[in-house]
């Protein structure tokens, strides 16, 4: 399995089991699932995330990343960010940028020098 991919494997296994049991599917060696994972709208959102993660490359900008995802609102730099995805923002991402030569602020134009295995993470309470 290549790297990349373990970090789905990872997401879709953390996120969709709890899926299968809100909505009252038996345990999954005996489940017989009647609709897919994107018919249910919790599962749905972590599909549409998985997808939208697979988008993240080395070298895209942060206006491409700010597409999907926002930063947390935690402890963030111009070259690390911490970001959630837009439709369900326990789905997060660390990401580090080499910045943009035009700008001392982090800019649009900054871009992706790596990034985390996307995570589902319980945010503390306020």
């Amino acid at each position: 399995m290549r790297k990349g991919h373990r970090g789905c494997l990872r997401i879709a296994t953390l996120t969709i089991l709890p899926c299968a049991l809100i909505t009252g599917v038996q345990t999954l060696p005996q489940a017989k699932l009647s609709h897919s994972a994107e018919s249910d709208p919790c599962c749905s959102i972590v599909v549409q995330a998985l997808r939208d993660y697979g988008h993240l490359k080395v070298g895209i900008k942060r206006s491409e990343v700010e597409k999907d995802f926002q930063v947390s609102g935690g402890l963030s730099t111009r070259t690390e960010a911490y970001y959630v995805y837009k439709g369900c923002q326990i789905i997060q991402v660390d990401i580090k940028f080499s910045p943009s030569p035009t700008s001392e602020d982090a800019s649009p134009d900054d871009v992706v020098s790596s990034f985390s295995q996307l995570v589902v993470k319980e945010q503390p309470a306020d």
